[in-house]
């Protein structure tokens, strides 16, 4: 689970763990599967949210 270690008033630091990271690198891959161009890329990420759960 993310862990917050750092908060300021515009920007959190998080702690992510391994299983995180992995969660987040499936998404990355499964909304850009097939798809090369980095603007195209770029587009299909500016309309997926991603999401990780945080420790509390």
């Amino acid at each position: 689970m993310a862990k917050i270690i750092e908060f300021t008033k515009s920007r959190r630091m998080v702690k992510l763990s391994t299983e995180d990271v992995i969660q987040v690198v499936k998404h990355y891959q499964s909304v850009t599967k097939g798809f090369k161009d980095v603007q195209i890329v770029r587009l299909l990420l500016n309309d997926s949210e991603f999401y990780i759960p945080e420790e509390i």
